[in-house]
């Protein structure tokens, strides 16, 4: 009996990893933006940037989770949600590394890559991951 149940769990727990790659990257940028915007230029400059020094090992935890999740959803490309967050996630990678546009427009898009992450992995766990995985199915 636990092993027939083997499969469904496994295949689970590699879209909640994906989707828990992506989420951790959502929040820890909109956690940056929100801190950064607590501060004026001045402030900043003057030494609060060195706050972001307190969230270095989560910064880079993101990053790394961030390519785990592309290399995730490139591997489940099957269900959609996942490829668009891999999609979002090159984009804005690529977009981070050019600096493409003026300040407004990449922070615009930083918000909306982490709105957009949190929110469709958000989704996955309140709402898909029940329609995808029954309980029936656990059981």
């Amino acid at each position: 009996r636990c092993h027939r149940n083997t499969p469904v769990k496994t295949g689970r727990l590699k879209y909640d990893f994906a989707y828990g790659c992506f989420l951790l990257c959502g929040v820890t940028l909109l956690s940056i933006i929100g801190l950064r915007a607590s501060y004026t230029d001045a402030e900043w400059s003057g030494g609060a940037g060195g706050l972001l020094l307190i969230f270095l090992p989560v910064i880079l935890a993101a990053g790394v989770a961030m390519l785990v999740g592309i290399a995730l959803g490139i591997q489940l490309w099957r269900h959609w949600p996942l490829i668009a967050l891999a999609g979002m996630s090159v984009l804005f990678i690529t977009e981070s590394l050019i600096g493409y546009g003026s300040v407004t427009l990449q922070n615009a898009v930083s918000i909306a890559y982490g709105a957009g992450a949190t929110a469709m992995s958000g989704l996955w766990f309140l709402v898909l991951r029940k329609r995808h995985f029954p309980a029936a199915l656990e059981e």
